[in-house]
Formats: structure tokens, sequence, C-alpha cells
């Protein structure tokens, strides 16, 4: 199995993504399908609203976002390869940010200072890691230190919940509330995942009010 969890890895695909032309790709599920009636109860379109998007990929949800009037999006990625081609790309939306970040350590960010974060992948990326018994809690700590009180933490991943919710459930930094959703895989044609789940699934911490 790929190192998923490793810089090399990310910055060696992406940087082949980009010979090739292959200049966007959306993990699981994409915004245009299940995921904006997902996500539409966790956004405003306030002047404040902030939103961010770690481990954001070559996906093109942040500019769907954007796009839709939620202009307040911060994405941050590991790979300088990446952020430096997707920064490049949407350098005509002003008001969205891609920056060179580890999400487990992102000490660069203050406190409380996003209303909602979405993970499209980052967990599972990180449990394929070496590290990842030390990186997903330090990790999960990073989201709900940066989260506002009442914003809400949105995980799309692949793993089933008992796989996923002891890392949300039982991290001793965190205080919010934990639900999931599942959703139908969408259909790739050529491509048949034998044995595998036919859902992926959607985690929603909500950070208590202090």
């Amino acid at each position: 199995m790929p190192d998923y969890g490793s810089v090399g890895y990310w910055d060696a695909r992406y940087a082949g993504q980009q010979k090739n032309k292959e200049e966007l790709f959306d993990w699981y599920q994409t915004y245009d399908g299940a995921l904006r009636n997902i996500l539409a109860p966790y956004l405003r379109q306030d002047l404040d609203f902030e939103i961010f998007v770690p481990g954001c990929g070559n996906s093109e949800l942040s500019a769907l976002l954007y796009q839709e009037g939620y202009r307040n999006i911060t994405n941050v990625d590991k790979s300088s390869v990446l952020i430096n081609y997707m920064s490049g790309k949407y350098a005509h939306m002003a008001e969205m940010e891609y920056s060179i970040m580890d999400a487990t350590k992102l000490d660069a960010l203050p406190s409380k200072c996003f209303d909602l974060i979405i993970d499209k992948a980052l967990m599972d990326a990180l449990l394929c890691g070496e590290e990842s018994a030390r990186d997903v809690p330090r990790m999960v700590s990073e989201m709900f230190r940066v989260l506002k009180d009442g914003g809400s933490y949105v995980i799309v991943s692949h793993g089933a919940p008992a796989n996923r919710l002891p890392f949300l459930e039982k991290n001793k930094n965190t205080n919010w509330t934990v639900d999931y959703k599942q959703l139908q895989k969408p259909r790739v044609d050529g491509f048949e995942d034998l044995g595998a789940s036919p859902f992926h699934f959607v985690y929603i911490m909500t950070k208590r009010l202090n």
C-alpha cells in the first residue's frame, strides 16, 4: 500500500498528475453530488464565516464553494507541489487561500478561528501512514483547537464507525457532539470494489459552546 501519510508520496503523485494534465481529483464524494446537501446545514454566507479545508489536495470542492458565495476559505496541504499549483490555478479567487501546512501541527493558526472544517479523506490518509497512532490524535486535537465554539468539523471517510469513532469520541482534548451519516458510494464505470462496503461515511462533530 502507498504511504499516504508521506509528503514525498504526495509530491510525486501531484507532480505526475500535473505532467499528465490530470488537474483535479475528488476523493470519495463530490460537492455537486451528495456533499452539497450534507454541508448545507453548516454553511452560512456571513462576512465573517470562515471555512478550513485541511489536506485539501487537488479537489474542486473549495472552488465550488467559493463560486456559491462562501468566500473566506483557507486550504492547507503538506505538499508544496500541490499548493503551488492550486494557488496559481485559483489566483483569481482572491479571498481564498492556499498554504503549505501540516494538519497535525497548525502552529501558524490561532485557536477558535474557523466555523466549519471539511476533511475529505485526510484522516484516512493519515491512518495509512507509519506514524498514524501519533498523527491522527494530534490532527483531531488541532481541529478541535482551531474550531470556533458551536462550529462543526465534517469528515468524509471510507472508514466505518467502529474504526473512526474511537478517534473522535475518546480524544481527551475534545469536547464535542459526534454524529454520522452514510452515503452510497458513487458508481465508477469500469471499477468494481469487490468485498468493500457500498457506503462512505460522513462524521459530524459540533463543538460545544463554552
